[in-house]
């Protein structure tokens, strides 16, 4: 099930408003982006490519997963074999802000790096 309509316009906000962050002085060499797709919101880091700097790479940082049985936000990040895994210690909470707080402050560095 799709997130709903509602849950979704709060999101795009704090998701617009966390890419934001990213300084202006910069944004030629980093961007924060992302997208959504049906019950999932993908945060991701571009930078351009080593080789051809013309050329953007973009490198999912989080995965949010939106369980609308139980209302739940889900945490995933993405493990060094590309494949997505639950975050812990905290993998899901009612609030997407919570999550994205979590992601920010990455105290595990396990997002950032």
């Amino acid at each position: 099930m799709a997130i709903p309509p509602l849950e979704l316009q709060v999101v795009e906000i704090k998701l617009r408003a966390y890419c934001e962050k990213v300084p202006t002085e910069v944004r030629d060499r980093l961007l924060h982006v992302f997208f959504i797709k049906r019950h999932d919101v993908v945060l991701a880091e571009k930078r351009p490519h080593w080789r051809d700097p013309s050329e953007w790479v973009e490198t999912p940082v989080a995965k949010f997963k939106y369980a609308a049985t139980q209302r739940m936000w889900q945490l995933f990040y993405q493990d060094r074999n590309l494949k997505w895994r639950q975050y812990e210690p905290r993998f899901e909470a009612s609030n997407f802000e919570e999550l994205l707080q979590e992601v920010d402050q990455d105290p595990n560095c396990i997002f950032w790096g």
